[in-house]
């Protein structure tokens, strides 16, 4: 059985100590930075080094491929996909291209996923950024009003979940109107319970009877309530594959630390 974390790990290919411990502890998961990943045929053989490692062929392996600022793998080897702000703003001026167009590149992003052997995509992001907050989410975000993130967040689920990945939605109510960033500090959020419910809570309200995705972890402090909550999590079913399989198109043949990487621990979680 596998133990309930996720881990990383320091380079391209596993060491003999990472592999030993993987065998040991059988995390549930691994997640891939940037710094794991050359080309396609190294990160494929390092996703079945892991499943290997654990014993698991359907152990999830994650990666953040957001589009934008957050994408780990690009080119030349993966294109560059837009930020979440841009469907957005076309969502603005039509609303039902503006989904398309989020369901439409989360399908591309699975496929490029899926290719890999890359089960699970921490996207979408819910946080709902207020006029003068950090600007660590910025553009990663749908918009600032609650209702077209949640339209324009489930699209971009249904678009992963079509190509057989399932989705990961982050990072916490009230991070969007945060003052500094999470990565460095402790956010500290002044916003009344009434202004919460009415805007930050709203996404991920809207998403909480759902299944086979978690919220990614993620921690601020409510000035108001004098608490420091970490997030909810809601984990995907471990035998993964088997979901994959009914979400695949039949067109489609069967198939720790966030901070994971040592030679270079700034570089990705910077904008995690």
């Amino acid at each position: 059985m596998s133990s309930a974390f996720i881990c990383g790990c320091a380079a391209t290919m596993l060491t003999s100590d990472e592999q030993a411990l993987f065998a040991d502890a059988r995390p549930w998961g691994l997640i891939l930075f940037q710094c794991n990943i050359v080309n396609p045929e190294q990160v494929k053989a390092l996703v079945a080094a892991f499943r290997a490692a654990v014993g698991d062929d359907d152990a999830p392996v994650l990666v953040d491929q957001e589009g934008g600022r957050v994408q780990r793998l690009g080119p030349p080897f993966w294109p560059s996909y837009p930020p979440a702000r841009s469907f957005g703003t076309l969502y603005q001026g039509d609303r039902l291209a503006g989904l398309k167009a989020a369901r439409q590149v989360a399908r591309l992003i699975a496929d490029d996923l899926h290719a890999l052997g890359i089960t699970v995509n921490c996207l979408p992001v819910l946080d709902v950024p207020q006029a003068g907050s950090h600007p660590v989410i910025g553009n990663r975000a749908y918009g600032d009003q609650p209702e077209s993130v949640v339209l324009l967040a489930q699209a971009a689920i249904a678009g992963l979940m079509d190509g057989g990945v399932l989705p990961v939605i982050k990072h916490v109510p009230g991070h969007g109107r945060a003052m500094s960033d999470s990565h460095h500090e402790l956010p500290v959020v002044d916003a009344t319970l009434a202004e919460l419910r009415a805007c930050d809570f709203v996404p991920f309200a809207a998403h909480a009877g759902a299944t086979g995705w978690r919220e990614s972890s993620g921690r601020c402090s409510d000035r108001r309530y004098g608490r420091s909550s970490p997030s909810p999590r809601r984990h995907a079913p471990r035998r993964a594959r088997s979901r994959r399989r009914e979400a695949r198109p039949a067109s489609h043949p069967p198939p720790a630390a966030r901070d994971g990487c040592r030679s270079s621990p700034g570089r990705d979680r910077a904008h995690a």
